[in-house]
């Protein structure tokens, strides 16, 4: 008969696992080597957390029967091997194991959660479409009795029709899997509910349902009141701070992100944060302070090498300084994003467009239509219905001081119709989240 630190060890080398892959944050390397060695007991609660991470029961690491005993073929002992390899990061293991077990005539009663974990391995290889097929497949063996894997399922589906931006998709997943929760049909899961709430919140808000992305925010703010369970609370306070400054309530907005840049861990999260707080406070004309938070994002996403996120507050900071009529200090941002990327991009056809205002400011007409014209050109590469706007509006302001009038008059039509037409959404600040 094997003891309870043979069977952890023995299981947890069957699964490729080090002892610190079994620890946790109340659990210590030290502490698992010991119960390995049997020379602690370890308690009910430390037993619950190692079998979670062995993909076992506590009444297999407890019970007297030895599981070899049990037939090594057994799909309930595979499919938790799956699991925990997937918990574990295992994932070339978890996909031979996947492989293997499409060989097998799966029981009825194991394919629901067969594809669902398979899922989950799309999820983590971004194969979010694939990942869809699979959810929407599980949905048919999951059985009624087990409504908690139903709201697992279609968690998984709000959050992979997010990733490949079906909002309204995500939305109607999101809706269905929180009311089981309303209902109290399930038990209490509050981190997989506010995943959830995270997920309908951001999808309102990418369609512009501010108010209802709001709500749902403050609903996840008072369940982690309630259950003083935190979970990503400083990504809650920056979408709401994106939220509010959609709707122009810039002052709550800003104390919104001061609350999430408490709370953020993730540098880039960070980054963005900063210069949404830049471009509140230039809303509030608070130039200063928008300067200052503009040039903390810059500075702190160059010294992690994120440059695309640089790019955007540097963005920013020229709209500012262009405000501030620091002209020269704007045309030296710009100058230097065109000089070092030469790429066909949104955020270059921007930078340009500036330029193309500031020879404007300056009574340069014809350098003024030159950028104009490569804005322009460079739109129509992308297919950016709102950025060939912009620059036919700044060609109408030319042809305005020029005195050509009807010219000018035929483009504000132009314009008209590219703003109708336009395809490309005005929440792009939300992607960072």
């Amino acid at each position: 008969m094997k003891s309870i630190g043979e069977k952890i060890k023995e299981r947890r080398k069957e699964l490729g696992l080090t002892q610190n892959d079994l620890s946790g944050p109340t659990l210590s390397h030290a502490m698992i080597s010991l119960v390995e060695r049997n020379q602690t007991k370890p308690s009910l609660k430390t037993l619950e957390f190692i079998a979670g991470k062995l993909g076992v029961t506590v009444s297999y690491l407890m019970e007297d029967e030895d599981e070899e005993s049990v037939d090594s073929n057994n799909i309930q002992r595979e499919i938790n091997t799956l699991e925990a390899f997937i918990k574990n990061s295992k994932i070339t293991e978890a996909e031979n194991l996947i492989s293997n077990l499409k060989n097998k005539e799966l029981p009825i009663e194991f394919k629901g959660i067969f594809l669902k974990l398979s899922s989950e391995v799309e999820v983590i290889k971004k194969n979010y479409n694939e990942a869809i097929k699979m959810l929407d497949q599980s949905l048919y063996y999951i059985t009624p009795n087990d409504l908690n894997k139903y709201i697992e399922i279609y968690y998984g589906l709000s959050f992979c029709y997010m990733q490949v931006k079906d909002y309204q998709q995500s939305i109607k997943n999101s809706l269905y899997s929180l009311l089981f929760f309303d209902s109290n049909f399930c038990s209490e899961n509050p981190v997989l509910q506010l995943k959830l709430y995270y997920n309908l919140a951001y999808c309102y808000c990418k369609e512009a349902k501010f108010n209802e992305g709001l709500n749902i925010i403050q609903k996840a703010l008072d369940l982690m009141k309630s259950t003083d369970i935190y979970h990503q609370q400083g990504l809650f306070y920056m979408l709401q701070g994106l939220a509010q400054l959609y709707l122009k309530q810039y002052n709550t907005a800003i104390e919104s992100n001061n609350i999430a840049l408490k709370n953020l861990k993730e540098i880039k999260l960070v980054v963005g944060c900063l210069s949404n707080q830049g471009i509140l406070f230039r809303e509030v004309e608070n130039f200063s302070a928008s300067e200052d938070y503009l040039k903390k994002s810059i500075e702190l996403a160059n010294d992690h090498k994120l440059y695309h996120y640089s790019q955007n507050s540097k963005y920013e900071l020229a709209l500012t300084y262009i405000i501030t009529g620091k002209l020269d200090e704007a045309q030296k941002i710009c100058r230097e994003q065109l000089i070092s990327s030469q790429e066909v991009s949104e955020l270059n056809i921007k930078f340009t467009l500036i330029l193309a205002n500031i020879k404007l400011k300056h009574g340069l007409l014809s350098e003024s239509l030159i950028y104009a014209n490569d804005a322009e050109t460079k739109a129509q590469e992308i297919n950016n219905d709102l950025l060939i706007a912009k620059a036919y509006s700044i060609r109408v302001k030319i042809l305005e001081s020029q005195g050509s009038y009807k010219e000018a008059n035929l483009l504000l039509n132009k314009i008209l119709n590219n703003i109708q037409n336009n395809s490309h959404s005005l929440y792009n600040s939300l992607d960072i989240i």
